[in-house]
């Protein structure tokens, strides 16, 4: 739209986020949250579900890629793909789409990755089944699920850095100094300015279009977060500010735009998993229904959190650590968070004779 009508992007956009800002406003102002009453569990099941299936989607389309980058094939596979891609170089011959796929792919990358990425993923959740079983002392099971992710990727990465060499393996790649992504198609200082030529004034009002559609999903992405995380099986003690979210979102949008960083959004799979970090199980008898006590409510891990990836933007060029481990982690929050939704649970017992039944709510009183 902005390249056909030859306008700034990151000015429209810009203009966008004030307007996201303004509707925040007004929305809090005549008390919109109001409406996440009409929200009932099946809509925050099926919000959950088809945040999970994006992570699990994103971490197998990450696997696939890679596989089609670099074919599971033999030595002299590769050998004759370099020399055809070698010579139509030479020649100044044009390779295809495929051909290109692979000119610079390895024989051994796309196992490797499956390896580190299922590593990852199993040592994580073997870890978060760790939590609660009854394996080792109460405090040391519950500091290896709390960290197991942590734990996950230092000991998959490691293990990748060691005996792994690089051409073998995607890595994360940080630049080592804060600069923009593309000066050149930035056209922009540090801050996006909004100036528009005297013909161009109504983009401002075509960005109120831009504008309601990304609140609406800033909406639904910050308020049903807040509703999963305010169930009352979650015992969590403190209120949710509903409100002052929605206008911390939109003043954040605001300031991205100014800036010309990406938007912000809820976490909502990451969020789920810290408040299940976060959370006490109860003492139960053996076969007794696992439940929370109570869930340490704070600041602390989220400052700290916060802290820590700042930090990694200084130290990210020479921890490079293996995108196959990273793309595991995102597949065990999807997983994890999938296993936790009454939506799935429900589906699951579609194929379990009703005498095997788990003793929950839902399957003891039903309504004929």
């Amino acid at each position: 739209f902005c390249t056909n009508l030859n306008i700034d992007f990151l000015t429209v956009r810009l203009y966008a986020g004030l307007w996201v800002l303004v509707i925040s406003i007004i929305t809090v102002a005549v008390d919109g949250s109001r409406m996440l009453r009409y929200v009932t569990r099946f809509t925050e099941d099926i919000f959950a579900s088809l945040i999970s299936v994006i992570f699990i989607a994103e971490s197998l389309r990450f696997l696939y890629q890679t596989f089609i980058h670099n074919p599971v094939a033999n030595f002299e596979f590769y050998r004759h793909i370099r020399q055809k891609c070698e010579l139509n170089a030479f020649n100044g011959e044009r390779n295809d789409s495929q051909m290109m796929s692979i000119c610079n792919g390895e024989p051994n990358t796309a196992l490797l990755t499956t390896f580190i990425m299922i590593s990852t993923f199993a040592l994580a959740y073997g870890l978060r089944l760790l939590r609660q079983s009854y394996y080792l002392g109460r405090t040391l099971r519950r500091a290896l699920g709390d960290f197991g992710v942590l734990i996950a990727i230092a000991v998959v990465a490691s293990v990748a850095h060691l005996l792994v060499p690089d051409p073998y393996l995607q890595r994360l790649e940080v630049p080592d100094h804060f600069s923009f992504t593309n000066i050149e198609a930035r056209q922009h200082g540090l801050f996006v300015s909004a100036y528009l030529p005297l013909n161009q004034l109504w983009v401002i009002i075509v960005a109120i279009v831009a504008a309601l559609l990304v609140f609406i999903l800033l909406f639904v992405e910050t308020e049903i977060t807040e509703l999963l995380l305010s169930r009352k099986d979650r015992c969590l003690v403190k209120g949710s500010g509903l409100h002052w979210d929605l206008l911390l979102m939109g003043a954040c949008t605001l300031l991205c735009s100014i800036f010309g960083l990406p938007w912000m959004c809820a976490a909502a799979v990451q969020s789920l998993a810290h408040c299940s970090s976060l959370s006490v199980p109860k003492k139960t008898a053996p076969g007794e229904r696992p439940g929370v006590d109570y869930v340490l409510e704070q600041r602390v891990t989220t400052i700290g959190v916060s802290l820590l990836m700042g930090l990694f933007a200084f130290g990210g060029s020479y921890l490079r650590l293996p995108l196959a481990s990273l793309f595991g982690v995102f597949l065990y929050l999807g997983v994890m968070n999938l296993t936790g939704v009454q939506f799935v649970q429900r589906i699951i017992l579609f194929f379990i004779p009703g005498k095997y039944f788990p003793d929950t709510p839902y399957t003891e009183s039903v309504i004929e």
